[in-house]
């Protein structure tokens, strides 16, 4: 069992396979904080409500914290 404390800056796992992204889902890569935002529609300020058996149409923000690409903002749209 990990069981986080709330000191320091969260639990740690080694990533070796593909994980399923997370609306807020925080990602440390070195440096950088990757934060996730899933939202549905054309803008990323409309309120989504995810669920992902459920709603194919939600798109993809990526915002990077702190390390050399501070303040890059990433968006990816769905096609599907």
């Amino acid at each position: 069992m990990i069981k986080d404390l709330g000191v320091g800056y969260g639990v740690f796992v080694r990533q070796e396979e593909a994980t399923i992204l997370k609306d807020n889902m925080l990602i440390n890569v070195g440096e950088a904080y990757i934060v996730v935002n899933l939202y549905k529609g054309q803008s990323e300020d409309q309120p989504h409500t995810y669920a992902p058996d459920q709603d194919s149409n939600v798109n993809l923000k990526l915002k990077i914290f702190g390390g050399p690409s501070a303040g890059e903002v990433y968006f990816f749209k769905n096609e599907a």
